[in-house]
């Protein structure tokens, strides 16, 4: 084959659409690729959901006075509180679609009256459970931790005749929960789990909140070199790594080690206030580097394209003057 006919089949190939005609274009972009990491973002740390519920205690039954302390001390009247912390990412164990099972609480504070209880706690000894129609017409929510060994154990159940209330069986997490939407059943209940003679401390829910957040502000762990953000109810604290505050003298090579708004000074090498005169963040290096790679990778294609377009003309010129020869 002739350098001519080569440079022919290549232009050809260059204008399909095939994989041929888009190689130098696919390189093109495995570079851009490369060069838009520098927009990776930084790795944060979740925190699980707490979800409170409070009330007022309107039943205490407890013929023989049998309660331990300090749910002895309980009387009708009491407000108390519940706050149970769960993982989001929980899988549902029961394959049904109109259950979820998740053992997902690993740590909650009841507070009734001046008695408090605060644990952590095993998941697989708790449970909250998610019926979408199940039974028939209904759509409830449950949690409970179920303490076999001190005998006492808390339930919790709000139930509604809407069948839209869930509509899945998911987890459901910060905003999912109206406690005013459930009229059918809303009640918390502490229990002897097993014990004899039982006795148990009764109270409607009435109001429901998510957190530890509503804000960022909310989630401040007053640690300059974290950014504090919050998402879904929960706190996300990202870690700024290297973090170097304006206390004196404070040496620097990268803006992001400067906190409280200050910057590095690359002359001096210390943090300062702004107007910033240090270099370029991570994120704009890396749009530099990406305008840069795509420049130099459009100009490789483009002048190789050129250069075989005036090849491929010398020849057809070339083959014109044989022909009138």
């Amino acid at each position: 084959m002739s350098n001519c006919d080569f440079l022919e089949r290549l232009r050809n190939a260059q204008q399909a659409p095939g994989p041929l005609g888009t190689v130098r274009w696919v390189r093109v972009m495995r570079i851009a690729a490369i060069a838009s990491l520098a927009f990776w973002p930084l790795q944060v740390r979740a925190s699980p959901i707490e979800f409170t519920f409070n009330g007022i205690v309107n039943s205490i039954n407890d013929p023989l006075g049998n309660r331990p302390p300090p749910w002895n001390g309980v009387n009708v009247g009491d407000p108390w509180t519940l706050t149970y912390r769960f993982e989001s990412t929980t899988p549902d164990s029961d394959p049904s679609p109109t259950l979820g099972e998740y053992a997902a609480i690993d740590s909650y504070s009841l507070t009734i009256g001046s008695a408090i209880d605060t644990r952590l706690i095993l998941p697989t000894s708790t449970f909250i459970r998610v019926f979408d129609g199940e039974p028939a017409g209904l759509d409830q929510y449950m949690a409970a931790v179920i303490n076999e060994i001190e005998l006492t154990s808390w339930f919790m159940q709000l139930v509604t005749a809407n069948e839209s209330e869930f509509p899945t069986d998911a987890l459901p997490l910060c905003g999912d929960i109206d406690v005013a939407n459930f009229e059918y059943a809303h009640e918390f209940v502490l229990y002897s789990f097993g014990g004899s003679p039982e006795w148990d401390i009764r109270g409607p829910i009435q109001t429901h909140s998510c957190g530890p957040c509503e804000t960022d502000a909310d989630c401040n762990d007053g640690d300059v070199c974290t950014f504090d953000e919050c998402s879904n109810g929960s706190c996300l604290h990202g870690v700024i790594d290297p973090c170097c505050q304006p206390s004196g003298p404070c040496p620097c090579s990268s803006e992001n080690e400067c906190a409280f708004g200050f910057c590095c000074n690359v002359t001096t090498g210390f943090c300062e206030p702004p107007p910033c005169r240090g270099i370029p963040t991570v994120s704009e290096w890396g749009l530099v580097v990406l305008t840069l790679m795509l420049l130099i990778g459009a100009k490789i294609y483009f002048a190789r394209r050129e250069t075989a377009t005036i090849l491929l003309l010398s020849c057809v010129a070339n083959r014109r003057n044989r022909l009138l020869l």
